[in-house]
């Protein structure tokens, strides 16, 4: 079903290859660009509504649509809290901008954009977002958007 209110970006397809895609590659180019790592995030988490016909986007959600990939459900779930976190100014997840190394260079080495969880555990999210966009150009290739 085409989507009628977001200009020429009508299909999931489309939202994935004409702007999460560019904007990742942005991201790439530039790292330690806090408002590239956001924007590709908030475009990360709302591939699951135009993927999924407008469901709303939960971790549960995502679960129930793609049993099969549950390490995706965990990024899933801090991309949903870093993406209401600039909608709603107050998010449940930290954040934290350090200066660092492209993951291109070596993942053995800090990243500037990080996320922590509850219990102090620190995930680079250039991995996360990598993870995901490696997840929906999957689905894309399978045919599945």
């Amino acid at each position: 079903m085409p989507h009628e209110s977001s200009f020429d970006i009508r299909t999931a397809q489309c939202f994935l290859n004409k702007l999460i895609i560019p904007q990742y590659k942005d991201f790439l180019k530039d790292n330690a660009s806090s408002r590239h790592a956001l924007l590709t995030t908030i475009l990360l988490f709302h591939m699951f509504e135009w993927a999924n016909q407008g469901k709303k986007a939960t971790v549960e959600s995502f679960k129930k649509a793609y049993p099969d990939y549950p390490e995706l459900a965990f990024n899933f779930g801090i991309l949903k809290d870093i993406s209401n976190g600039t909608k709603h100014f107050k998010s449940p997840i930290r954040t934290k901008k350090k200066t660092g190394f492209s993951s291109a260079f070596s993942d053995g080495f800090e990243r500037p954009h990080s996320v922590e969880d509850d219990n102090g555990k620190v995930y680079p999210l250039d991995k996360l977002l990598r993870e995901t966009v490696e997840f929906w150009q999957k689905q894309d290739e399978l045919g599945n958007l």
